[in-house]
């Protein structure tokens, strides 16, 4: 009778190992022919890496436990080998698993990621994205780590007990850090800046966006300097993105005539330059109509409003000064008069 219950130990050893080989097997087998589905996807290489490497995990998960479940089958039910291999075979498999969503994760940041640039033809910001992934990769190797030891018989309430208050005198030590990433996802996530938009939050706080990282974003300045800004001041402050909703930006040049000029002569002369400079520059709109108002009446001068539209602040640069040095050329020509301030003083 023992011996024929060694002999059922036996087969039973053998027939776990050999599912465990078809298992390892099968996965291998659906591995190489979703791949060969998805090689011609140039969008799925990603997503093939990750097949594989989910394949090989699970492959070494197949072969290792069922090799330590073969073992169980031959060792006596309760005894120390038995519980030994039960403890081994389930730290592997948290091992394991853990392994797999952790790489797996990675891969899922940098698909999207890659995604995002290819649909919007720009540069993405990483900086947050990366530092998510690795908060989240951390959370899960702390909730394997607990696993592990509760697996291993080891009490975990005075170590959650010592995490918490650690983890309380951590969080108000890095408070303004925590402030700042969190800023840093909230600008991120509501789109209000993107990387190479002009911006500008005061006077001394204007440039080019060249990096939001998960602390910072890193400005240029027009003077060609990097100006160092938190993430909690952007957004809690009052910001003008000159690059939404679009690149387009309206110039406006505000110009006084005196009283004595015919005021029908002037707004024609100032909308055939304008609409000139339009149509002749590439800085310029094409399907903008150009407006030519008057605007108030100054002291020393009637105040004439002209306005033009350019493709981007750059542009806007360059069509304004060619605005100004051809509306003074024709004002000349055509004699249109301009006063200068004049302030009449009577000592007492």
């Amino acid at each position: 009778m023992f011996r024929e219950l060694q002999v059922l130990n036996i087969i039973i050893a053998v027939a776990i190992f050999a599912i465990a080989v078809i298992l390892s097997l099968t996965t291998i087998y659906f591995s190489r022919m979703l791949k060969r589905r998805i090689a011609s996807n140039s969008h799925a290489k990603q997503l093939s890496k990750t097949f594989d490497r989910m394949a090989r995990a699970l492959i070494a998960l197949f072969v290792i436990d069922g090799i330590l479940l073969a073992l169980m089958s031959l060792a006596v039910n309760g005894s120390a080998l038995y519980s030994s291999l039960a403890i081994i075979c389930a730290v592997i498999a948290v091992v394991v698993i853990t392994e797999v969503i952790i790489r797996n994760i990675g891969a899922f940041f940098t698909w999207h990621l890659t995604r995002t640039q290819e649909r919007t033809r720009k540069h993405v910001n990483t900086g947050a994205a990366l530092f998510l992934k690795r908060i989240l990769q951390i959370l899960i190797c702390a909730v394997s780590l607990i696993c592990i030891l509760s697996i291993l018989g080891i009490s975990i309430s005075p170590l959650i007990a010592s995490l918490g208050i650690g983890g309380l005198a951590v969080a108000l030590a890095v408070q303004p850090t925590l402030e700042n990433f969190f800023a840093g996802m909230q600008i991120v996530s509501d789109n209000a800046v993107h990387v190479g938009d002009f911006i500008e939050l005061n006077a001394d706080m204007r440039g080019y966006v060249i990096d939001v990282g998960w602390r910072s974003t890193k400005i240029r300045t027009p003077t060609n300097n990097i100006l160092v800004a938190p993430n909690s001041s952007l957004a809690h402050s009052q910001l003008v993105n000159y690059n939404q909703p679009n690149h387009a930006v309206n110039i406006f040049i505000r110009c006084g005539v005196s009283y004595e000029n015919d005021l029908n002569h002037i707004s024609a002369i100032a909308l055939e330059v304008v609409s000139d400079i339009r149509n002749r520059m590439d800085e310029a709109v094409k399907n903008f109509e150009p407006r030519v108002v008057f605007d108030e009446f100054g002291e020393s001068n009637i105040i004439l409003l002209v306005a033009l539209q350019a493709k981007d602040r750059l542009s806007g640069i360059s069509l304004k000064n060619e605005l100004i040095m051809r509306l003074h050329q024709r004002f000349r020509e055509e004699n249109v008069k301009i006063n200068y301030p004049l302030r009449l003083t009577h000592p007492l």
